[in-house]
Parts: structure tokens; C-alpha cells; sequence
């Protein structure tokens, strides 16, 4: 007689380490201390980073935030007072060109008006 062999699922070879205790980071301790010492002083106020206060936090965000904006309207003003002064350039020489073109038109038509001009032989 036959019998019907199984197929045994195989065990894995690699073993399951047992789970390790976490250690603590600097961090989680110092939470844990600030927690504790908030306890202990009786405040109950969650503090934000470096330990200020949320409102000190908030307070110094928008001191930079007003600050940042300072030197955005600096950069737009010498931006402005730039432009201004690519302008006035611009019209200058473009008033240079121009008075340049008026001189040679003045020329030319003096040179016309000079061949025009029968010679004069006497």
C-alpha cells in the first residue's frame, strides 16, 4: 500500500531574537525631568522648544516673521529706487538717440539741399 506523504511545513531558520528593554533616549529623559519639574512646581503648562512657553514661542515666530518682512520691504524699495534709476537711464540715452538722429536728419538734408543747388560758376 501507498501512503500519502505531507509535505511538513520547514521552520525558518532564523530564530526570533527575544525582545530587547528600550533604552531611554537624552530626549525622552529630558521630558520625563521637565514633566517631573513641572510637577513639582505646580505648572501645568506644556512647554515648547528649548522651554520656552508656547506663547514665547509664538512671540519670537512673529518677531521673526516681522523682521523677515522688514527685509522683504527693504528689497523691494532698492529694487524700486533700481529701476527707477534704469529709467531715468534709459530715457537719457534714449534722448541721446534721439537728438542724434535729429542732428543727422539735419545733415542729410543739408547735403540734399547742397546738391540741389546748381553750382555757381561765374
Amino acid at each position: 500500500m501507498f501512503t500519502k506523504q505531507t509535505k511538513k511545513p520547514q521552520k525558518s531558520k532564523q530564530k526570533t531574537k527575544p525582545l530587547k528593554l528600550t533604552t531611554l533616549s537624552r530626549h525622552d529623559n529630558n521630558l520625563i525631568l521637565l514633566k517631573k519639574n513641572d510637577e513639582c512646581a505646580g505648572d501645568n503648562i506644556l512647554l515648547g522648544p528649548l522651554g520656552r512657553t508656547w506663547n514665547e514661542e509664538l512671540e519670537r515666530k512673529k518677531n521673526k516673521m516681522d523682521s523677515f518682512m522688514k527685509e522683504v520691504e527693504i528689497m523691494k524699495e532698492r529694487n524700486r529706487r533700481a529701476l527707477v534709476s534704469q529709467k531715468e537711464f534709459l530715457n537719457e540715452a534714449n534722448y541721446d538717440y534721439e537728438a542724434i538722429v535729429r542732428d543727422r536728419e539735419i545733415e542729410y538734408s543739408e547735403y540734399q539741399k547742397s546738391k540741389e543747388l546748381p553750382p555757381n560758376n561765374t
